[in-house]
């Protein structure tokens, strides 16, 4: 898994492990176990509707040890659990992507139903890491102001002004992933935030942003967006995902981390960002699932 910024899983291990070390004074999670076997570190953010991929790699050690790939990943038995079902869907190596696989298929993900990740320990309260299958959230309208059209250097720059109104979320928490994106797949860069600014994060290593729904002060979503692209911009084409807390959580610190602001004072733990704390491995598992809707430039 490569992140939008260019810094790959392993970098990724590295700079968590060095803040972890740095942070020694928070309750933060044993590197090793006690007979000296190494951790696991587990990326798995599942969509609704999409193949669940999971990345495993070895973490590594604040004390130097670097981390590395699975050796014989066959030999690993992961998988993913329904409800209180007794089995779970097992996850099949591919060698190409070097990553844990289960299609879509096998195991269709349902909105509400909980999901276990089996293989990996059991947290400290003895529960298997789980997650939710947040239901979708409805877009109502997006209106556009104050649109402005000019061309440079002969690329097209759109500016406008986006009002997102949204049902609000059957279940509370909510936490979206907000990607505004164009009929030609260009990502629409969020100049600013005009309303409820708290309840928003600026990622740093995906496109988008992501949103806190108890910070929103209506059910409206406000930005400004900018795009340059070849030809002339005509749609804005929103997707909005309805996220799990541990997905919020994760990308929050990831995003801070990965912007190298190592001494941030977040309302989030540096911990926090983990939901997987067991005897064999630390990460996050997490789910999201997707609202589409497209709208004409006026």
């Amino acid at each position: 898994m490569r992140f939008k910024t260019g810094i790959t899983i392993r970098k990724l291990i590295l700079i968590i492990l060095t803040f972890l070390y740095l942070q020694s004074c928070v309750d933060s999670i044993p590197l090793y176990q006690e007979d000296g076997q190494r951790k696991l570190f587990v990326i798995c953010e599942m969509t609704s509707g999409e193949d669940i991929i999971a990345d495993v790699t070895f973490t590594g050690s604040s004390g130097g040890a670097a981390p590395d790939i699975l050796m014989k990943p066959d030999t690993f038995n992961f998988a993913i659990a329904e409800g209180y079902k007794d089995f779970g869907v097992p996850f099949v190596y591919d060698q190409t992507s070097k990553k844990f696989l289960i299609k879509k298929q096998a195991l269709p993900l349902q909105t509400n139903e909980i999901y276990k990740f089996r293989g990996i320990g059991a947290n400290k309260n003895s529960s298997e890491p789980n997650v939710t299958i947040p239901r979708a959230v409805n877009i109502d309208t997006l209106i556009f102001e104050n649109v402005v059209k000019s061309t440079e250097q002969g690329k097209k720059i759109t500016r406008l002004d986006c009002t997102i109104k949204i049902t609000p979320p059957e279940v509370l928490p909510a936490y979206f992933h907000i990607i505004p994106k164009s009929e030609n797949n260009g990502i629409w860069s969020v100049k600013s935030v005009l309303r409820d600014q708290s309840a928003s994060k600026r990622l740093n290593h995906k496109d988008g942003l992501l949103i806190d729904y108890s910070r929103l002060t209506t059910n409206e979503i406000h930005l400004s967006l900018e795009i340059t692209e070849t030809s002339e911009t005509n749609f804005v084409d929103l997707e909005l995902f309805n996220t799990s807390s541990s997905y919020y959580q994760f990308n929050y610190y990831i995003s801070n981390i990965n912007s190298g602001n190592y001494d941030q004072n977040t309302e989030i733990p540096a911990i926090a960002g983990f939901n997987i704390k067991s005897d064999k491995a630390f990460g996050t598992f997490s789910a999201k699932t997707l609202s589409k809707k497209s709208v004409k430039i006026k």
